[in-house]
């Protein structure tokens, strides 16, 4: 071997070796909280929603935040009102140019 193709390969060696160190100590940092679990712990508090396992109550809380019981709410009164005005509820009215 030359001295040449012995320096190439003594600088692959080192590179594949530097790459190595790096995977690793990229493994342990991003699993230290597991490794050491007591070390540094912060518990936050959650006040957010939580389901409580009745369908009922998920429905009515749902219907709640999305706006749509409001929506449900106004359809009886536009229904009256389109019935007041002679127009069916079911057909849309028609465009005039």
């Amino acid at each position: 071997m030359t001295a040449e193709a012995k320096k190439s390969r003594s600088n692959e060696i080192i590179i594949a070796i530097l790459g190595l160190v790096g995977v690793l100590a990229t493994a342990v940092i991003s699993n230290w909280d597991k490794m050491f679990p007591d070390r540094g712990t912060v518990a936050a508090r959650y006040e957010g929603y939580r389901p409580t396992g009745n369908f009922e109550t998920e429905l009515r809380y749902n219907l709640e935040v999305t706006g749509a019981r409001k929506s449900f709410e106004g359809i009886p009164k536009l229904v009256a009102t389109m019935f007041y005005q002679g127009q069916d509820p079911q057909r849309p009215r028609k465009q005039r140019p």
